[in-house]
């Protein structure tokens, strides 16, 4: 019997998804990342660091490559604005004044000593992307080297705007290509509550990249996962022609508020998810079982499972807990592992052979 390490989402709902804390860099297959080198100076106060900076070394095509990131805050430079919204809950209209200081993000690429393209932004670049709450008192933070993306040629980063001594900010995704043009730079995902539980993921065909907003075909398709202001609650790369979404709705209209679709956005099939949860951002409880390429769900209000075969996501089928506990399965070929969510915790063991799964215990 194989034993996979026990994970706990509850704990990984503290990080909001697409978040740098948690998400591997994405890299094609022909790309590999080596060790950073960070620099930091002058950590003192939440307006410190005053300046950050990052070297990454990366090899692309067999060929060595440098990424150097810096971010430099300008206390000379005070960013205010207010901002003038509506109250909805008590109906009124409110005044709300941001101020902060601007920021240069620097993204230098060179090779063999030799740059080839730097590229600056401050803060005034990301206005109408992300809130001014986040983009005015945004503190210094380093884009984020996500993996180079052989069909865009280009290389994918993120960009986190925190406000401080808080988990309260945004996040923007930039694509910078390979001659320094910038080929994609829009919101993607924000902390604090709300945000999407999902990351940066690319297929193995290298046809687009799926961030927590957007999918960017590299045949200059665009599709807006937001679906006219619905929030999104989770995104997933099923397989290289098949992504999944999940939206929560509005209260009392939870019926087929999931659907998968294909790269250009069109539905394939919809159907009903209930697991999910807000923890700081939106969670789904969920695993990926590798050896069978099956995606499975949690919903443990319900007490079921819901489970997607890579291989063929429109068969997709929901199983209750009463007929998972009856499940046979052979022990000399199966996996177990744990999906746990902020109240209740679950153990399954899946047959590698019959992909039968079997529920061996659940506390609540």
């Amino acid at each position: 019997m194989i034993r996979i390490v026990t994970y706990s989402l509850f704990i990984l709902a503290c990080l909001t998804a697409c978040k740098k804390e948690a998400v591997s860099a994405v890299v094609g297959s022909d790309t590999t990342t080596k060790a950073d080198t960070v620099y930091d100076n002058n950590v003192a106060t939440y307006l410190e660091p005053f300046s950050v900076r990052k070297d990454t070394l990366i090899t692309i095509n067999g060929s060595a490559y440098k990424i150097e990131c810096r971010a430099v805050m300008d206390t000379l430079k005070k960013l205010s604005e207010t901002v003038i919204w509506h109250d909805t809950v008590n109906n009124k209209v409110r005044k709300s004044d941001y101020t902060g200081y601007d920021i240069t993000y620097t993204i230098n690429l060179s090779k063999d000593n030799k740059t080839l393209f730097s590229k600056n932004f401050t803060k005034k670049d990301f206005d109408g992307q992300i809130g001014k709450d986040a983009l005015l008192q945004g503190v210094t933070d380093l884009p984020y080297f996500h993996g180079y993306h052989p069909g865009f040629k280009a290389l994918m980063f993120t960009l986190d705007f925190m406000i401080p001594e808080s988990d309260i900010g945004d996040q923007c995704f930039i694509m910078i290509g390979m001659d320094g043009k910038v080929i994609e730079k829009s919101f993607n995902n924000n902390y604090g509550g709300g945000g999407t539980d999902g990351t940066i993921e690319v297929p193995t065909s290298n046809a687009f990249v799926l961030t927590c907003a957007k999918i960017l075909n590299t045949d200059g398709k665009a599709v807006d996962l937001f679906d006219g202001g619905k929030s999104l609650a989770h995104v997933k790369l099923i397989n290289d022609t098949t992504i999944l979404v999940v939206y929560d709705p509005e209260e009392g209209d939870a019926k087929d508020n999931a659907r998968l679709i294909d790269s250009q956005g069109k539905v394939l099939k919809a159907f009903t998810y209930t697991g999910y949860y807000d923890l700081l951002g939106y969670v789904v409880p969920s695993y990926t079982e590798k050896t069978t390429r099956t995606y499975i769900m949690l919903d443990d209000r319900l007490d079921n499972i819901t489970v997607i075969p890579r291989g063929n996501p429109l068969g997709i089928f929901t199983v209750p807990f009463t007929t998972l506990r009856e499940a046979k399965t052979n022990p000399d070929n199966e996996v177990t592992f744990d999906i746990n969510t902020e109240t209740s915790e679950q153990t399954f063991a899946m047959d590698t052979v019959t992909k039968a799964i079997r529920l061996v215990k659940q506390q609540k």
